[in-house]
């Protein structure tokens, strides 16, 4: 389970740092963290660990980044794995 933990920690590093080539930000963890409250705030509703994939497929839509979306998958198959590990315990 820490090891999960940790493979997401890695995968969401390099998410960051591949919207950071885009966007040219200086300091992408503030700058992120800013849109998922801008966008909490425009769907509520919204759970947190999907308005952190909303923002992420913005930046994949946008930027039209393969290999951002392909990270953005691996992000959400390790949260998925995750989460049905936590189940099953």
């Amino acid at each position: 389970m820490l090891e999960e933990k940790i493979i997401m920690s890695q995968i969401k590093s390099q998410i960051l740092s591949r919207i950071e080539k885009h966007t040219e930000s200086k300091s992408i963890q503030l700058d992120f963290d800013f849109l998922l409250a801008l966008q909490k705030e425009q769907a509520p509703e919204l759970r947190q660990d999907l308005v952190e994939i909303c923002v992420i497929e913005s930046f994949v839509k946008l930027y039209e980044d393969k290999t951002l979306d392909y990270l953005l998958y691996e992000y959400m198959d390790s949260k998925l794995t995750h989460s049905i590990e936590r189940t099953a315990a």
